[in-house]
């Protein structure tokens, strides 16, 4: 059984004040899923730049035998 029942027994004060808490939730969830979004898209441009830079020097090592 849910809260409903409940809720027409609740003052207009403590139904806002339970509104209000319940947006502020929300609000705070949807925050931690895009700050956690944001920080897994920074690790995969991490890795990326990692990968390049890797690439970079696997390049020059192999032109440096090359050369020799």
């Amino acid at each position: 059984m849910g809260f409903g029942h409940l809720v027409g027994h609740m003052s207009p004060l403590r139904k806002k004040r339970s509104f209000i808490k319940n947006e502020l939730s929300l609000n705070l969830h949807c925050f931690d899923l895009r700050r956690n979004r944001e920080e897994e898209e920074e690790e995969e441009e991490e890795e990326e730049e990692e990968e390049e830079h890797k690439s970079i020097i696997n390049s020059a090592y192999f032109f440096s035998l090359v050369r020799v």
